[in-house]
């Protein structure tokens, strides 16, 4: 918060004006992407005086200082949300996978700024420990979905933990969505099929897969959601307790936020009896379009959960 108030006061300056600038309407408004406002604010840093001795900071790190400072500024200042997943649901998304079928308009944010929080489940699907990459200590990723020009942006960023004295990391990719017919999955391949990106991207696909199929279980019609929002009960609070309680729960309100919980809170029972003599196995969970309505003739999207197959053969195994 105080990261969003130093923001405001520094674009009142700018402009010599009181109330929200110019500046602000940029980073607060939908019609820039998250890359267009890095690189205003890589210019704003490099501008500035304070900057240019060198002493406090390498020219060749701003991108990174821009990167950090716009995606919370972003996110502050447009209508957003924070997702926290079941561990559950974790789980079923990590093992499932989207259909070819699927068209990109059917992503659809609840919110032009949201932050997802990512579980266990969800940094194993990205990276394996044994890889010992910073992709499976990520911290989650913040997704604005932008419109100019009838032409959709969808910015993912995700932030890691690295190591002690750098302590976070922080990367990003688009996707550009020019026509919402368009497979949803052709639109992930295409922000990704560069032959001169590095090979360590592969795990940002599996990042920007992985947010794409939480907005569509989220948009659902039997999905779980509740909403909690402990912060904004707290800060409420504090206009209703005396100074020594007020005190006391100003030191609260740091470690607090509001959050929408989605996904059940137990896994799906899976143990139904198959016919055949199929060997036991996990099928995995996909995302796909389903004809419904009049003569069949809509189209929405379902959830087919992973689904374990012969699972009554389980007792004749040596091993579980």
């Amino acid at each position: 918060m105080r990261l969003v108030a130093a923001w405001q006061r520094w674009a009142a300056l700018q402009e010599g004006v009181h109330g929200q600038s110019l500046a602000d309407r940029v980073i607060a408004g939908p019609c820039y992407r998250y890359a267009q406002n890095v690189e205003a604010m890589e210019e704003t840093i490099c501008a500035d005086p304070i900057w240019k001795d060198g002493t406090l900071l390498r020219p060749a790190a701003t991108d990174t200082l821009a990167m950090f400072a716009t995606a919370p500024l972003m996110f502050w200042r447009r209508p957003h949300v924070l997702i926290e997943l079941t561990p559950s649901l974790a789980h079923l998304l990590a093992d499932s996978d989207l259909g070819g079928d699927i068209p990109v308009d059917q992503l659809r944010p609840p919110m032009p700024a949201c932050y997802i929080l990512f579980g266990e489940a969800m940094k194993q699907a990205i990276a394996t420990p044994s890889e010992a990459s910073v992709f499976n200590r990520i911290e989650g990723a913040y997704v604005f979905e932008s419109k100019r020009d009838n032409r959709r942006a969808i910015s993912v960023v995700a932030i890691y933990k690295i190591d002690v004295a750098v302590k976070l990391g922080v990367g990003f990719i688009e996707l550009m969505i020019d026509d919402e017919k368009m497979p949803l999955n052709e639109v992930i391949r295409r922000a990704f099929d560069h032959p001169d990106k590095p090979g360590y991207l592969k795990h940002y696909d599996t990042i920007v897969q992985l947010c794409c199929k939480v907005f569509l279980y989220g948009n659902l019609e039997q999905a779980r959601r509740i909403e909690e929002s402990p912060f904004t009960d707290a800060i409420k609070q504090l206009d209703r307790v005396g100074p020594k309680k007020a005190s006391k729960l100003r030191r609260q309100v740091e470690r607090l936020y509001d959050r929408v919980l989605l996904g059940p809170l137990a896994l799906p029972g899976h143990a139904q009896r198959q016919h055949g003599e199929t060997a036991t196995h996990w099928r995995r969970g996909h995302f796909r379009m389903q004809p419904h309505g009049p003569q069949m003739s809509l189209r929405k999207v379902i959830f087919i959960a992973p689904v374990l197959v012969r699972a009554d053969r389980l007792h004749a195994l040596p091993t579980q």
